[in-house]
């Protein structure tokens, strides 16, 4: 966890630094080790911005590791970038539903070798309250 990314995602700035919390401990700011689950709905910004990062990887591609940078997008950079489009900063909640979708951080969770791109779109629309098809 808390790996360096080229894109920047993990860099500590003021507008990801929950993001970077997240992912150096696998909790978002405030959760308890009890705390991974959510039964409520999201907020209908924060489900836009959830819906927005799957589209991204629809539309754009999906990756593991390490490189950004060609127009593909991990879980954390479309989220990030649907998130500035929707002009959402609710990092917070963002995070506490995905971990509630997949249970583990989003990086450590994208890059597992047996991850596919429908599974990444798969939870960001469960994480935004859609039903499965």
């Amino acid at each position: 966890m808390g790996r360096e990314r080229p894109c920047g995602l993990a860099c500590g700035d003021t507008g990801h630094s929950a993001w970077a919390f997240q992912e150096r401990t696998g909790r978002v700011p405030g959760e308890t080790e009890t705390m991974t689950e959510t039964r409520d709905r999201p907020s209908p910004e924060v489900s836009a911005v959830l819906r927005k990062a799957a589209e991204l990887i629809e539309r754009d591609g999906w990756f593991q590791g390490n490189s950004c940078g060609d127009g593909r997008y991990c879980i954390a950079t479309a989220i990030h970038e649907a998130a500035a489009r929707e002009r959402c900063e609710d990092w917070t909640t963002i995070t506490r539903y995905m971990r509630a979708a997949i249970g583990e951080p989003l990086i450590d969770w994208n890059d597992a070798p047996e991850r596919t791109a429908a599974e990444v779109c798969a939870a960001l629309r469960a994480a935004a309250g859609e039903e499965a098809p």
